[in-house]
């Protein structure tokens, strides 16, 4: 794969284009806790790609005891697979990933996830999607509040060192803003956005990602094999 020892996938957005439904439930969130409306862009500025504990202390304008924080941020996820529930019809990855998936397994290419979301969340993903038809769960990196959102390299610093591999051998697929650039500050060698069509103008203007595709399907992806 041109070099490339190993992919890394974000989650939301990339493999499942569920950030329409984070915006619903964020602004379910903040009705319910009496916080201004917010407009979608600003949503898919500020908040998209960031862990939940940054964004609560954004919205609060303080430091939260770490109780606190925890138990606001399980509320706008249950509220986030409640609204995941309630959209049958939307609660399946994006186009051609499984087959992306087989295809990396076939070829003998170690993958796996590193994501933004928290372990309720991934643990609702591992059943409903049944990854661990690809994925080992405990390479797995997720938000377990110890690490900053991106776009902080952290993330994708910790599944390298995590899988014993340098980040300048990695290829990452992302679709945020914020996580392009964590791949980036990351050192990650090749980075492809996956990007609804909407998007594509806005990630081509960031001049980083190698690869633009709007799902797995693109022969741009299937053309790394």
């Amino acid at each position: 794969m041109n070099n490339t020892t190993a992919v890394i996938f974000d989650f939301n957005g990339t493999l499942y284009f569920d950030s329409h439904l984070h915006i619903a439930a964020w602004k379910r969130f903040l009705k319910l806790h009496n916080f201004p409306a917010m407009t979608d862009e600003h949503f898919k500025e500020k908040f998209l790609g960031r862990n939940n504990a940054e964004i609560m202390e954004m919205l609060h304008g303080r430091v939260l005891p770490t109780e606190e924080m925890e138990a606001l941020a399980e509320e706008k996820e249950a509220i986030y697979r409640d609204i995941c529930r309630e959209r049958p019809e939307e609660l399946h990855l994006v186009a051609g990933a499984e087959a992306f998936f087989d295809a990396l397994k076939a070829h003998g290419i170690p993958f796996t996830i590193a994501t933004g979301s928290g372990k309720s969340n991934v643990d609702f993903y591992f059943d409903i999607f049944r990854l661990d038809r690809w994925f080992d769960y405990s390479k797995v990196v997720y938000d377990d509040g110890t690490l900053p959102g991106k776009p902080d390299p952290a993330v994708y610093l910790k599944v390298t060192a995590l899988m014993g591999l340098d980040p300048a051998d990695c290829m990452v697929f992302e679709d945020s803003f914020s996580g392009i650039h964590s791949a980036h500050n990351a050192g990650i060698g090749r980075i492809a956005a996956i990007s609804l069509p909407e998007n594509i103008p806005y990630v081509k203007e960031l001049g980083i990602a190698d690869i633009i595709a709007t799902d797995f399907t693109d022969p741009s992806v299937f053309g790394l094999f």
